[in-house]
């Protein structure tokens, strides 16, 4: 343990810059005793000594290294997450949810948002939870409204993070949409945002919409893909018929039809299924979108 003026000896840093780092930057943060003096600790003094080495022998500013180090950590805290880990994350957050501890639940995501990358959060956390939530309504463990405010609070998260994210150096603009009768969208959230997140901004239509109505906006749009989702609808002759229009009205526009009733459709579209793996996704933009 060290005091102030014994880091200030040490780092070459005097005590009154100490301070004004410590509350400007907010990254080394010392320990306080009882009567609020500063505690530092071997961690401590070699964070200083890492951050002024990155402003001595890489030129960046003190903002700049603290930023370093703050991404240092991070990364140092991701790498140690496991996929063993996501089991105890999925129960956390599951429970927080089912016993309606919001405010907890949303920093529980806040703080798995510092140790797993979005993506890993969304499919390998976040979807099992909506798995569960399903089985437990199903088995009667939770009820209609338990359930639909478990759910709302995941997608939120999800549509949050859709209608926030920048698309840089936009490719081509995409329309994502849902039968008229379909309800479930979640899959088609994750593909959009994986859609933005390889340049292709998307206009996220979503549940339930009447497909003649997806035909005005891709005219009125220079839309080139329809990414179409159907897990539970009992649309599909006119989501059939719809297909076939766009092919013929709009042969410049590609097709990624998902979801659970996918296969279902004649074996003419069967060339637009996209995988359930997003681990797929990737060979598929590059592929079809190039």
């Amino acid at each position: 343990m060290y005091g102030i003026k014994r880091i200030a000896e040490l780092t070459g840093v005097s005590p009154i810059t100490l301070r004004a780092w410590e509350n400007r930057y907010g990254v080394i943060l010392p320990d306080r005793t009882d009567g609020g003096t500063r505690v530092y600790t071997d961690e401590h003094l070699e964070d200083l000594k890492w951050v002024i080495r990155q402003k001595k022998q890489n030129h960046l500013t003190i903002g700049q290294a603290m930023q370093a180090l703050e991404d240092k950590r991070q990364h140092i805290k991701k790498a140690q997450i496991s996929k063993d880990d996501y089991p105890r994350f999925i129960d956390g957050l599951f429970l927080l949810l089912k016993h309606h501890q919001l405010d907890k639940a949303s920093n529980y995501v806040e703080d798995l948002k510092e140790l797993i990358e979005i993506d890993i959060l969304f499919h390998n956390i976040f979807i099992p939870i909506l798995t569960r939530i399903g089985l437990e309504w199903e088995h009667g463990d939770l009820s209609v409204a338990e359930e639909h405010y478990m759910s709302h609070f995941i997608q939120q998260q999800i549509a949050h993070y859709f209608y926030h994210y920048e698309v840089k150096s936009k490719r081509a603009t995409a329309v994502a949409v849902c039968p008229v009768d379909e309800m479930h969208q979640i899959g088609l959230l994750l593909f959009s945002i994986f859609l933005k997140q390889h340049g292709i901004d998307v206009l996220f239509v979503g549940e339930a919409t009447p497909l003649d109505d997806v035909k005005k906006m891709i005219a009125e749009n220079d839309i080139r893909l329809a990414a179409i989702s159907l897990t539970t609808s009992h649309e599909l002759e006119n989501v059939i018929t719809f297909l076939d229009t766009l092919n013929k009205d709009f042969p410049h526009v590609k097709l990624a039809i998902g979801g659970q009733q996918a296969s279902e459709l004649p074996k003419r579209f069967h060339s637009y299924l996209i995988s359930p793996d997003p681990v797929d996704w990737t060979t598929w933009v590059m592929d079809t979108m190039a």
